[in-house]
């Protein structure tokens, strides 16, 4: 009897081990496939933005849209302790398409929010003139020369194709914006304006 209980339990461990490894390999593949989408929508994206495909235009006023987005993230990244305080000094308001303004506004606040430390910060100023993006960083400044340039990554983060701040660059480039990096005192920021 001990014999066959051993053996049935000795079965059990090697099928539960062989079902466990049969898991965690279609769990790479989901991965895999997830990224590969990722990328593949991205990409398109892109190809969109430089072919001029999104001509729809009107005003879009950023601090509206900013408050959501704040509210969505400190939920989102509350696991992480990462505060996010939006101070309006003013309404950023510009006239470009809609559907890539919220792009804009989502990629640099989450960016700002995954390129964080635990229990950091994100400050989003808003004025007349622009709006600003900063977050806390672990003490690492970034390659300002090639920060927009598609799949570049200082920092390899699970998951990122590398694609967030070259599509927020498009953005810009195609609604008359300008972009810039900046390292001051252990924050990363990221500053959008209009084209002078």
């Amino acid at each position: 009897v001990f014999a066959v209980s051993a053996f049935h339990v000795g079965s059990y461990w090697l099928a539960s081990r062989q079902e466990q490894k049969q898991m965690e390999e279609l769990m790479k593949t989901h991965n895999t496939l997830e990224y590969v989408s990722r990328l593949n929508r991205s990409l398109l994206l892109l190809s969109k933005i430089d072919n001029n495909q999104f001509q729809e235009v009107e005003k879009v006023c950023f601090n509206e849209l900013l408050k959501r987005l704040a509210d969505d993230y400190s939920e989102i990244y509350s696991y992480k302790g990462v505060k996010i305080l939006l101070e309006e000094k003013g309404e950023f308001c510009v006239e470009m398409n809609p559907t890539l303004a919220g792009m804009l506004a989502n990629n640099l606040l989450k960016n700002a929010c995954v390129h964080n430390v635990e229990g950091g910060e994100v400050s989003i100023i808003c004025s007349s003139g622009g709006m600003e993006f900063r977050n806390s960083s672990g003490g690492e400044k970034l390659d300002g020369e090639r920060i927009f340039e598609r799949f570049y990554q200082g920092r390899k983060k699970e998951g990122s194709a590398g694609l967030g701040l070259a599509i927020v660059d498009s953005i810009c480039r195609h609604s008359n914006l300008d972009v810039r990096y900046l390292y001051e005192g252990n924050w990363h920021c990221f500053t959008v304006t209009r084209k002078i």
